[in-house]
């Protein structure tokens, strides 16, 4: 019988028709586009390089590519590389992402080098021009100081040294089983008084259909509770989220993609964070919200006497109507 198997499946596969090549692009290591990586293969020390814009959703297709160039240019230098696409991301690369897309911000830059032993930061400004007002203000140069420019790829390099990688924490930090974040606030269910919240998000009225974008928000805890957001793969993290109702009926249309946190958030304390908005593919009226999310319960705003979500009605609409 397995005689008779072998032989079919020979069969199938030499019927079948040779597939075409993949294509291929050649890559000039040694030209100018690929000198900030050569550079870096020039400092000492092993420190973990970040490369900006990163990728840190699958609709967000127009970072792939730069997320592909750090890739690359990681075998010209061979340092640790923060960035990274796969098909099978770890858990911490979301939470990591997001910590990255809030640079120069100097919580998020302490949290990186915690965890990750982040050094070298390489700005691409040819994709992200209006990023580099963000990067010259007196804030962001007192956690970074600017060491290389190669035309619009400026380097950045932390002030501070990184501690040694505690492998325990980051453990701890990416435990799917963890009973407390990794700044020891208690992982479990929260009630719509813990969870108040007030949202400043600058959402726009028109929007085309399928368009991605991130979009800046404030989000302050006006709860009795602190928010745990520090882990990356545990039930019960706080975290963003966006979703559309249909303007006339009220009911849900579709939901977003879910942002961490990645922050513990006491009471009375805010967070900058951004969050990705989708528009519906069909034109229409449609309300869209940004709330909390709980994992393991869902939105904040569905319990009874929930508040934590800010609401705007966004006409969807096609270009040239």
């Amino acid at each position: 019988m397995s005689a008779v198997v072998i032989t079919l499946g020979l069969v199938l596969a030499l019927a079948r028709p040779p597939h075409p090549p993949l294509p291929t692009v050649p890559v000039d290591v040694a030209g100018p586009d690929r000198a900030v990586h050569r550079w870096l293969r020039e400092q000492p020390g092993g420190g973990a390089v970040l490369e900006l814009p990163v990728t840190n959703s699958v609709l967000d297709g127009g970072t792939l590519q730069w997320t592909g160039r750090a890739m690359l240019g990681s075998t010209l230098h061979w340092k640790p590389l923060l960035n990274g696409y796969s098909g099978h991301p770890p858990h911490s690369l979301k939470p990591i992402m997001t910590l990255a897309q809030r640079l120069p911000d100097a919580g998020a830059l302490d949290l990186l080098c915690d965890l990750t032993g982040l050094t070298w930061i390489v700005v691409h400004l040819s994709v992200m021009p209006d990023e580099e007002r963000r990067w010259t203000t007196p804030e962001a140069l007192a956690v970074v100081e600017p060491v290389a420019r190669f035309g619009s790829d400026a380097v950045y390099r932390l002030r501070r040294p990184c501690p040694p990688l505690d492998a325990a924490r980051f453990a701890r930090f990416v435990d799917p089983a963890a009973e407390r974040t990794v700044a020891g606030t208690p992982l479990e269910a929260l009630d719509a008084a813990q969870t108040r919240a007030a949202i400043e998000a600058e959402l726009p009225a028109v929007m085309a259909p399928g368009r991605y974008a991130w979009t800046w928000l404030d989000l302050h805890n006006t709860g009795t509770t602190t928010w745990p957001g520090l882990a990356a793969a545990s039930p019960w993290t706080v975290l963003l989220s966006s979703r559309w109702r249909d303007a006339s009926t009220d009911r849900i249309f579709v939901e977003g993609e879910s942002a961490p946190l990645v922050a513990d958030v006491a009471p009375g304390a805010s967070l900058r964070a951004q969050l990705n908005v989708l528009a519906p593919r069909q034109p229409g009226r449609y309300l869209l919200e940004i709330g909390l999310v709980q994992s393991g319960a869902g939105w904040l705003a569905d319990l009874p006497g929930g508040s934590a979500v800010s609401r705007r009605t966004v006409d969807v609409v096609a270009p040239g109507h």
